[in-house]
């Protein structure tokens, strides 16, 4: 029988999967990438996913792969017999994602709930990520909440905490008068804290935004490395093809050379010496295939 998470809505697994992992994906597809499954997975178990490794900024096909391959190793080593078609998965088909998220689910409700509480944004180990997984920019302050701050950070006198009564309110003791001696002192103190006090809040929000500007620079960093090693793989890719190519367009020109004209002598043994000329020659002429190379062609 099937568990009822096989039945749960889409709208209420998007609530889910945005309140676990503090995130705000409005699409069941948005999980493609597999950094979701792998992130549900770390809340279950939690230290037993590679999360460093996560790509979070997945885009195609072949990059969703690798957290694939991370969530695969997370089953294993968590003793998970489920298998994942990745094939379909990141294809970001709606129905494939949808049956593996309402399974994700099924089984965070057996292992994972209530048993600890999970901090996703420290699990992501500042990872590059994309918008909708990264933390909501601090609040500004403005009206009563800033004079409750200033009152919270304005400068203690230095009477040991001690409220003094203003003057008009002093009653003197016998025939003493009040003599407001040390005013022009306590004076200073107070504008020095009103001065304090009317500061810009938004000033205190200063070192998140240096912390995000060095998560930034760092994923930027990542993504300059990882553009330089596609472009190294594109030039091999290149190479490799012009290299096969090279060989099929050599076979196509000797099969056409042996129907144009054949040879009374053409034997078995001697056509697979010609193909296995071509197969293991070097690639020395960078890719260019020339018609002459075989003098027995004939103009048809």
């Amino acid at each position: 029988m099937m568990d009822g998470a096989f039945f749960v809505s889409r709208t209420e697994l998007l609530e889910w999967t945005n309140d676990l992992l503090q995130v705000n994906i409005n699409k069941v597809e948005q999980c493609a990438s597999g950094a979701i499954y792998c992130q549900v997975i770390d809340a279950c178990h939690p230290g037993t996913v590679s999360m460093r490794k996560v790509n979070w900024m997945a885009k195609s096909e072949h990059e969703f792969i690798p957290n694939y391959k991370i969530l695969q190793a997370a089953f294993e080593r968590n003793g998970i017999q489920r298998n994942i078609d990745v094939d379909k998965l990141i294809r970001a088909k709606y129905q494939d994602n949808l049956e593996f998220l309402q399974w994700i689910k099924c089984y965070w409700e057996r292992e994972g709930r209530g048993g600890f509480d999970y901090d996703a944004f420290p699990a992501r180990q500042g990872r590059a990520v994309p918008a909708w997984a990264k933390p909501p920019p601090c609040i500004s302050l403005r009206g009563q909440d800033k004079e409750n701050l200033a009152q919270n950070i304005r400068v203690a006198p230095s009477d040991g905490g001690k409220k003094e009564q203003p003057l008009a309110k002093r009653k003197p003791s016998g025939g003493e008068s009040v003599r407001p001696a040390s005013r022009p002192a306590a004076a200073k103190k107070d504008t020095a804290a009103i001065t304090f006090s009317q500061a810009d809040p938004r000033s205190f929000d200063l070192s998140a935004n240096h912390r995000e500007q060095d998560v930034l620079q760092k994923a930027n960093a990542v993504q300059r490395e990882e553009l330089g090693r596609l472009r190294d793989a594109e030039k091999g890719l290149e190479g490799e093809r012009d290299f096969y190519f090279k060989k099929l367009r050599q076979m196509e020109i000797l099969c056409r050379n042996m129907v144009a004209r054949p040879e009374p002598s053409l034997t078995v043994d001697k056509v697979l010496v010609d193909v296995k000329d071509i197969l293991y020659s070097e690639n020395d002429d960078n890719g260019v295939v020339r018609e002459d190379e075989f003098p027995s062609r004939t103009a048809s």
